[in-house]
């Protein structure tokens, strides 16, 4: 069975629209050409940030920018890098997963795991009769993971891209910009 994604919006009014982006809107995303010069396109960012409606926004000297893209429980940035097109510029977006709640989840998983074998091994010694602890306490905390995790990154990818929807309007609607298609 083959699925056909719908393609990226071409006018940055249909940058909102849920039915114009696919799953793979975070792995494609569709480039904006706008008509300021890259510093007058960074400095209308800035102002947007400087409103509230541009979280995490954080110019780079290359003229691109990083701004945040909230999925819970992992949070995103999208990054954007800037070329000069014409009189204007062109900018190329690509995300990015924040190492740190991963890491986070990695080691209270790692942490958990040592504390919690030794402690149940003094609670229920093997000298009962039982088995022995680790045969059964490293399967009940580590079995449940491949099937929570895929669903966390599942969760946290469905969250970010509703978000970079309605960042890419902000971004395109402040910097005037269009898509490439348009512009063509």
């Amino acid at each position: 069975m083959t699925t056909t994604t719908a393609p990226p919006p071409t006018d940055p009014s249909e940058l909102n629209d849920e039915a114009a982006f696919s799953d793979a809107t975070l792995r494609v995303i569709p480039a904006l050409t706008t008509p300021l010069t890259p510093a007058d396109m960074i400095a209308a960012l800035d102002r947007l940030a400087r409103r509230g409606k541009l979280p995490g926004f954080d110019p780079r000297p290359d003229h691109g920018f990083t701004v945040s893209l909230f999925g819970e429980p992992f949070d995103m940035d999208l990054i954007a890098e800037a070329a000069p097109a014409g009189p204007g510029a062109r900018l190329t977006f690509r995300t990015r997963v924040r190492g740190k709640a991963p890491a986070v989840l990695a080691g209270a998983i790692a942490v958990s795991i040592w504390p919690g074998l030794p402690l149940m091994d003094a609670v229920i010694p093997a000298a009962w009769g039982w088995w022995p602890t680790w045969w059964w306490y490293l399967p009940l905390v580590v079995g449940p993971l491949p099937f929570v995790l895929p669903g966390m990154f599942r969760k946290s990818r469905a969250a970010a891209t509703d978000h970079l929807h309605e960042q890419l309007a902000r971004i395109a609607s402040a910097i005037t910009a269009v898509t490439d298609r348009d512009s063509a």
